[in-house]
């Protein structure tokens, strides 16, 4: 007969083994900013075209946040084919980013809003 002290230390070591994070893998909260700034800098490649004309500028911008994030693209690919078998963990980290990324666009669409709100003059203004 097996020792079940034994199964029950297999157990909880897969379980634990099985959430855990490896090393080499951009940590879930990282990979969550990391993954916001990524899209805000495509974003800003696909708006301002003519500033990132050429691959080496569309290339030194994604590079920036790489080095912003302390890490780099080798890096960043390892921890998506990780995250790749881990879609729980993934789905999680997306929404999550979805929700930034939507509060961002909130904040900036307010804050165009206040600013065609604001009159062209005010009393006193030497317009008046």
């Amino acid at each position: 007969m097996k020792n079940p002290i034994w199964i029950i230390w297999l157990i909880l070591c897969l379980s634990a083994c099985g959430s855990r994070t490896p090393d080499y893998v951009i940590n879930e909260k990282d990979m969550e900013d990391l993954l916001v700034d990524i899209h805000k800098s495509e974003a800003l490649i696909e708006t301002e075209y003519e500033k990132f004309n050429t691959s080496e500028k569309k290339e030194a911008l994604r590079e920036s946040v790489f080095r912003k994030h302390n890490t780099n693209k080798a890096q960043f690919d390892t921890s998506l084919m990780w995250y790749g078998r881990n879609l729980e963990k993934y789905v999680d980290i997306y929404g999550k980013v979805i929700e930034r990324l939507r509060t961002q666009e909130k904040q900036v669409s307010g804050l165009r809003t206040d600013n065609n709100s604001q009159p062209l003059s005010r009393p006193g203004d030497s317009i008046n």
